[in-house]
């Protein structure tokens, strides 16, 4: 008691513990999602008739007809899913010739790229790398973040765009950065309907700091939508 804290700058040895420990739990995580990525690749771990429909759709896509309708004569189609992640599925399925492996390696890239994002971001809000690092795996610690990084799912996109916009609106006052955010914001409702929080985020901040630059935002946002 009395004594001051030990800090960063005089190289105290708790501090030194403590960013060991969180760069080795952010490897950790990082390194079991690999683990179970190669190991599930090309079986049914979580795999269930939600990512059915969806390896469906992609097929269907495939084959022209994006969304079938919903009752044909013979058999019943109709979706509620967002048109992004069924024609990324086809793209990758066109080379891989099967729809399981596929819809994973699109889910084990979108959640590279939002996990690299996460950590960039991480970065910018001046948090050192192994508390990025560690927080950034944390995403990979949760039952939804596990569950979109190992399955046959659009999740991760949505999540990838909306951080990429929030990103984009606060890295810069120029005008390509409000369309940026307003088109990766459109993308992020083109994966998923719920994608609503980074555009209301986005909506809430420019009120907040900037309001000229809420109305080429909205106006952006609603043309593409």
């Amino acid at each position: 008691a009395g004594r001051p804290p030990i800090t960063a700058a005089q190289g105290g040895r708790p501090t030194t513990v403590l960013q060991v420990a969180l760069s080795l739990l952010g490897i950790s995580l990082l390194g079991s999602w690999l683990f179970l990525a190669v190991v599930h690749v090309d079986d049914r771990y979580n795999i269930g008739w939600v990512e059915g429909s969806r390896m469906a759709l992609a097929k269907s896509a495939g084959s022209g007809d994006l969304f079938p309708p919903l009752y044909d004569g013979h058999r019943y189609g109709g979706t509620r899913f967002m048109p992004v992640p069924i024609l990324l599925h086809a793209g990758v399925a066109h080379f891989t010739d099967e729809y399981l492996i596929s819809g994973k390696i699109l889910a084990y890239v979108s959640t590279g790229l939002l996990l690299g994002l996460s950590f960039v971001v991480l970065r910018r809000m001046g948090l050192r790398a192994p508390a990025a690092a560690a927080l950034t795996g944390g995403i990979l610690a949760t039952r939804p973040g596990l569950l979109a990084a190992t399955t046959v799912q659009g999740d991760s996109l949505s999540v990838l765009f909306q951080v990429g916009a929030m990103l984009s609106i606060g890295s810069s006052r120029e005008r390509r950065s409000t369309l940026l955010a307003a088109g990766l914001c459109t993308l992020a409702i083109a994966s998923k309907l719920s994608a609503v929080w980074a555009p209301l985020a986005i909506f809430v901040w420019l009120l907040i700091r900037d309001r000229r630059r809420v109305l080429p935002f909205l106006g952006a946002l609603v043309l593409l939508l």
